[in-house]
């Protein structure tokens, strides 16, 4: 008890100015060893229900840090978590970390080329180096999960970012219309004050990011998507081949994944040719729903383009004109 002002003194120097909050809360952590001189003293003078060392150390320091900070005091989803371990020969330790942060948002893909997660650096095996984060790492490439990860990392200075996709596409895919919906969760972020909304723009993308819910939905988010896909024949094909496709309305797809096999549905579909072996679908499908698959027939995709049409087909490209969350 005799070492409040020290402890004091390394709270500041934890929290100090690092940290943006409104509440907060004070843990602390005592070797065994003076809990046990504790039940021997209580047991030696017949103590009983008076307030524990522990206890009348956290509210000390809790009291003392409320007065200093003018901030609140919560055991509910407090802003920060101050967390004081005291070690078996008194040295303190303080941990500091704030509650995390969950935004939501969507973006547009202007231009091809730019996948949509990070690829992991090679040199530091995504572990980041001394100077960069893993995400931050310029040995990566660029990538929209980079493009938003170092612009949150810029405004709140937060250690870690988990992503929660709706979907994806290639590489070579654009993304139009609202965009594509996606969560990010952001662990120990030192600045909370935000605007209401974040906007990235640059030549290849759009984004636009709001803070909330409290968490990310649980997997897996349910979505439909509507895409345009270019589509390459093999062989020329006739025509009337298109209206068989134009059946599959409301089907339902069977995709093989390993020792798993999944069904997605079609809820649309439209054809229309663009030379003798090439021809445009528009589709809309339930979210999962693996394009690539779809027209070439791979892994035993059930019911699939190439089969209906008779030649082998690839998708030459496509893109996403919608994501809407279900």
């Amino acid at each position: 008890m005799n070492q409040l002002d020290y402890l004091d003194l390394l709270i500041e120097s934890e929290v100090g100015n690092n940290y943006e909050f409104e509440t907060f809360c004070i843990g602390i952590s005592l070797p065994h060893d003076i809990f046990d001189r504790e039940d021997q003293v209580r047991a030696r003078h017949k103590l009983k229900g008076s307030e524990s060392i522990k206890s009348q150390l956290q509210n000390q320091l809790r009291e003392r840090f409320q007065e200093r900070s003018k901030k609140k005091l919560s055991f509910s989803e407090p802003d920060l978590s101050i967390n004081v371990v005291i070690s078996q020969v008194g040295k303190a330790r303080i941990f500091a970390k704030s509650r995390s942060l969950t935004f939501t948002g969507r973006y547009i893909k202007k231009q091809r080329g730019l996948p949509q997660r990070q690829r992991l650096c090679r040199q530091c095996e995504g572990e980041g180096n001394e100077r960069e984060s893993r995400i931050q790492c310029s040995h990566h490439g660029r990538s929209i999960e980079g493009i938003i990860a170092a612009e949150l990392i810029r405004v709140t200075k937060c250690n870690f970012l988990k992503f929660s996709w709706v979907g994806s596409e290639d590489a070579s895919s654009l993304v139009f219309g609202k965009g594509r919906p996606f969560f990010v969760r952001l662990s120990d972020p030192k600045l909370r004050s935000l605007n209401s909304h974040i906007f990235i723009e640059t030549c290849e993308v759009e984004i636009i990011l709001r803070a909330g819910p409290k968490s990310a939905p649980q997997s897996p988010i349910r979505f439909i998507t509507r895409a345009k896909v270019l589509v390459e024949s093999s062989e020329p094909f006739e025509v009337q081949k298109l209206e068989a496709l134009s059946r599959l309305n409301f089907s339902l797809v069977k995709f093989q994944d390993k020792n798993r096999s999944t069904s997605k549905r079609i809820y649309s579909i439209e054809c229309s040719s663009v030379t003798n072996k090439c021809f445009e679908l528009k589709i809309m499908v339930e979210g999962g729903f693996t394009i690539k698959k779809f027209v070439s027939g791979s892994d035993n995709t059930v019911p699939n383009v190439s089969e209906i049409i008779g030649t082998k087909c690839e998708t030459k490209v496509f893109d996403i004109s919608e994501v809407v969350l279900k």
